[in-house]
């Protein structure tokens, strides 16, 4: 397991025996998604990746992918989660950001790693969150040159709506969305 994994297995755990409702934003070949469905028998995972090259290049090297990669990418994601095929609710969005409904325990966000893109992806799930629950992205303060922009928009994220963002390992971030008791 790598360490970002590691981490949100962590983050996860705290959930307990109870049936879960995730998402996770920007699959690529599936393996975030395979360890949470793998780890978490009770886990029902929105996977959420247009599998399609970006409508334009930035320092990600994945916006420079074209269709057929894509499509590869998609079809070993496919691969990866099979086991959990009733589990797994895939979402290839067109377009803009898209979302899982309502009443998601967390959403882990590492797709497109600009800041706009990044900030839309948190202010699209955000609400999706409920109460007690989290949102996390990864390549937070990464030092790579694709992912400088991330933590700017986290952090600007979670000025918005008021909340602390906790860093981990594995570089990534979450924010907790509080209960309605807080």
């Amino acid at each position: 397991m790598e360490p970002r994994q590691e981490q949100l297995v962590s983050l996860i755990r705290r959930f307990g025996d109870a049936q879960i409702v995730g998402a996770e934003v920007g699959v690529l070949h599936g393996e975030t998604s395979a360890v949470l469905l793998r780890e978490f028998p009770e886990l029902t995972l929105y996977m959420i990746d247009p599998w399609q090259p970006y409508p334009q290049q930035t320092a990600d090297t994945i916006s420079r992918w074209g269709a057929a990669q894509h499509e590869a990418a998609f079809q070993k994601s496919i691969k990866a989660t099979k086991f959990a095929a009733s589990r797994r609710i895939i979402l290839r969005p067109v377009g803009c950001s898209a979302s899982a409904p309502g009443g998601l325990d967390f959403a882990f966000i590492d797709a497109q790693h600009d800041y706009d893109s990044v900030s839309s992806d948190f202010r699209f799930s955000w609400p999706q969150i409920s109460g007690g629950g989290f949102i996390a992205g990864h390549d937070y303060d990464n030092p790579g040159p694709s992912t400088l922009e991330v933590k700017a928009a986290i952090d600007d994220f979670g000025a918005e709506v008021n909340r602390p963002v906790h860093s981990g390992d594995g570089y990534v971030a979450w924010i907790d969305k509080p209960s309605r008791k807080d």
